[in-house]
């Protein structure tokens, strides 16, 4: 792994300002499961809305999206 290139960022959905999203700045797919269950890759150049719980497989490391209220 690369620590000086970023590999992700934080986006405004092009349409909607009310979403904001991940976008994939790697060379790898990303797969990403909801909390419906629902599973997906997000390939590179594309983004996953940020969803509360969400789990993200970055390869060999995985994250989950919290929400961090007051």
């Amino acid at each position: 792994m690369q620590f000086g290139k970023p590999t992700a960022a934080v986006t405004q959905h092009p349409t909607n300002e009310n979403v904001w999203g991940l976008k994939n700045l790697g060379t790898g797919s990303w797969v990403i499961t909801s909390t419906g269950g629902t599973v997906k890759d997000v390939d590179p150049g594309r983004s996953v809305s940020l969803a509360v719980r969400t789990r993200i497989s970055f390869g060999n490391v995985e994250g989950v999206i919290q929400a961090n209220l007051p």
